[in-house]
């Protein structure tokens, strides 16, 4: 698990600080509406401000795992 993993199959994904925007895979819009960010235990962030679309939603969408979202011992 790591955020990189999920990063790599967003489109335009842009370093903003300690977190992330690129565009949303379940809605397909053409704005970075998508925010990401690992938090301190490892777990992985996301949300979408433009569809509301969960971690969940997304990485289901990306064809990932939902433990990508979650450090590996937990």
């Amino acid at each position: 698990m790591s955020i990189e993993n999920i990063l790599s199959r967003l489109a335009k994904v842009k370093k903003t600080g300690r977190e992330y925007k690129a565009i949303c895979p379940v809605h397909q819009g053409n704005t970075e509406n998508l925010y990401l960010r690992q938090a301190e235990d490892g777990k992985v962030l996301i949300n979408c401000f433009s569809c509301g679309a969960t971690g969940m939603e997304i990485v289901e969408s990306l064809g990932l795992s939902v433990s990508e979202l979650f450090p590996p011992d937990s």
